[in-house]
Order: structure tokens, then C-alpha cells, then sequence
């Protein structure tokens, strides 16, 4: 957990939080309306600026729970290209969310929630 809030501190363009309570907008502070019976995960990517020479990026892939990281990972995995085509070269965060009846597998973005961060 310490690595994911030494991300959001040390990064730029970062959409999203996840901490024990919940996830939340990283510039309203509201946080993700969850219903009960699925696992949330986030995947952002945002600016590194510790990358010696041209800017670098960061991907953080978490979850609320085990499922939520699942998903976020399985789901990463399935659309990075999808995601770099929507996305090009800006930071972003979109919230994806599995049933805990169905796994990973089942994932869905919840694309009223993308956002995205010029670069």
C-alpha cells in the first residue's frame, strides 16, 4: 500500500486514489460510488518526473481487494493497445469493475468515470 501512495505523491497527472476506504477523484476528492458484489481497480498512467532526460511515465495498476486488482491487471493486459490509441500520449485513469461471482475475466471499464490529463 505504501508504494501506491508514494506514486500518487510523487507523480503527475494522477486521476485516481485507492486507499482502504475507497477510490477517489484525485482533483474533486469524491470518491467511486461502488456497488456491493464486485471488486474495483484502477489503472493509471501518469508522468514520471525522475526520468532523466525526456519525460517518463508511470502505470499503476491496483484494486479495492484482491478482484478489484485482478481486474484492473486482467483488463491492462487485454486493451493496452486499445488504451494507447484512445489515450495517445496523455496521463489518464479509468475504474474498471468484476462481479465476485464471475472473476477477472468478467471486467468492465466504467468509461463515465475516464479521465484524462493532457500531457
Amino acid at each position: 500500500m505504501q508504494k501506491s501512495f508514494d506514486f500518487y505523491q510523487s507523480m503527475q497527472g494522477v486521476c485516481y486514489r485507492i486507499d482502504g476506504q475507497g477510490i477517489y477523484d484525485s482533483q474533486s476528492g469524491k470518491e467511486v460510488v461502488r456497488e456491493k458484489d464486485f471488486g474495483y481497480g484502477i489503472i493509471l498512467k501518469a508522468r514520471n518526473p525522475f526520468k532523466p532526460g525526456s519525460a517518463g511515465v508511470a502505470f499503476l495498476i491496483g484494486g479495492f481487494g484482491v478482484l478489484g486488482t485482478a481486474a484492473a491487471a486482467y483488463y491492462f493486459k487485454e486493451n493496452l493497445v486499445r488504451l494507447g490509441k484512445e489515450f495517445g500520449r496523455d496521463c489518464f485513469g479509468v475504474v474498471v469493475r468484476a462481479p465476485v461471482t464471475a472473476g477477472e475475466q468478467a471486467v468492465e471499464r466504467l468509461r463515465s468515470l475516464d479521465k484524462r490529463f493532457g500531457s
